[in-house]
């Protein structure tokens, strides 16, 4: 049954707790009216709007992924589509940014000597030539028809959002299972992927683990009205996690640009010695990631923690991370 529980009549179970359909509706709107509040913002040009609808979209998908038990897929996966493809439309612009940051923080903390040829120059030319083209991609993207489809969807989400009959228990009991799932999920994808051999795939792996990350800790910020503190704690966890992650992500993408490049200066007569420096540090910042994670892993385990979620998860973990 979908589409039955509507608000404010069902806010509470007859207990008096809170429903599960109460808090994610709050979350849903909440996040739908900032997302689609960034699109005049980026139209002005806002330094952050693209930033900030990026991460809405993220988060709405986590909402209508993480808690299926209390949506009706049918309704909900096409809108989960839409918000991927809008996502990845705008994932470029933030890259841009980032590494634009971390190239200039380098660049200053280089000595002198290690600094030959154009280097800032040909990145100022090269990065800004990809802003260029991701505000062309981003303004078309929001003149088109797909993304004036998924107002739509949004706007119906809210109107008559699909739930299902689990959505009518107690938040505290609900919510948690599937913030359970989705942390054994992350668990299992950092250990497979700390074990991974090969360089290039096992930061492939370690960005999936990333975005499960993500979908954990904006997850524990849904359950915080209903689970309170110890929601907190484990998502206080999982941004520091999201964050060594992000660094690790950020030198994976930094690299080809930087090899790129080098290639470049070498055509045109000029050393691509200090983009092999900056490579190379990439490369040290991503091994030192991955050194850490292990330690980590296991706060991620502790039970002040977990012993909040689903009892079927409580003290079963799926390997070690080397």
């Amino acid at each position: 049954m979908t589409g039955t529980l509507t608000r404010p009549d069902d806010d509470r179970t007859a207990t008096g707790a809170l429903t599960a359909a109460a808090v994610l509706l709050d979350a849903l709107t909440e996040r739908t009216e900032h997302l689609l509040a960034q699109e005049p913002r980026i139209r002005e040009h806002a330094p952050d709007a693209v930033s900030a609808m990026r991460i809405d979209t993220r988060e709405l998908r986590c909402i209508l992924t993480g808690f299926r038990r209390c949506l009706d897929r049918a309704r909900t996966d096409p809108i989960v589509a839409d918000l991927k493809w809008l996502g990845a439309e705008l994932a470029d612009e933030r890259d841009t940014e980032v590494m634009a940051e971390r190239f200039a923080q380098v660049l200053d903390a280089l000595p002198h000597e290690l600094v030959r040829g154009p280097v800032a120059a040909d990145l100022d030319e090269h990065l800004g030539q990809r802003v260029e083209e991701n505000t062309r991609r981003i303004l078309a993207t929001l003149n088109s028809a797909r993304y004036a489809g998924l107002r739509q969807q949004l706007d119906e989400l809210l109107t008559d959002p699909p739930f299902t009959e689990r959505a009518g228990r107690a938040a505290r009991e609900e919510l948690p299972r599937g913030v359970a799932k989705a942390h054994r999920q992350l668990d299992q994808m950092i250990c497979s992927a700390l074990r991974v051999e090969h360089e290039l795939e096992r930061a492939d792996a370690l960005h999936e683990a990333r975005k499960a990350a993500k979908r954990v800790h904006y997850m524990c910020e849904v359950a915080v009205p209903a689970v309170g503190k110890p929601a907190k704690r484990l998502r206080r966890t999982m941004r520091k996690l999201q964050g060594m992650l992000g660094e690790h992500q950020d030198a994976a993408v930094a690299r080809p640009t930087l090899h790129c490049l080098g290639l470049q200066a070498d055509r045109h007569g000029h050393s691509a010695f200090t983009y092999g420096v900056l490579y190379a540090a990439e490369h040290f910042r991503a091994r030192d990631v991955e050194r850490a994670l292990p330690t980590l892993v296991e706060l991620l385990r502790a039970p002040d923690a977990t012993n909040w979620l689903d009892p079927a998860w409580n003290g079963q973990q799926s390997g070690t991370a080397r």
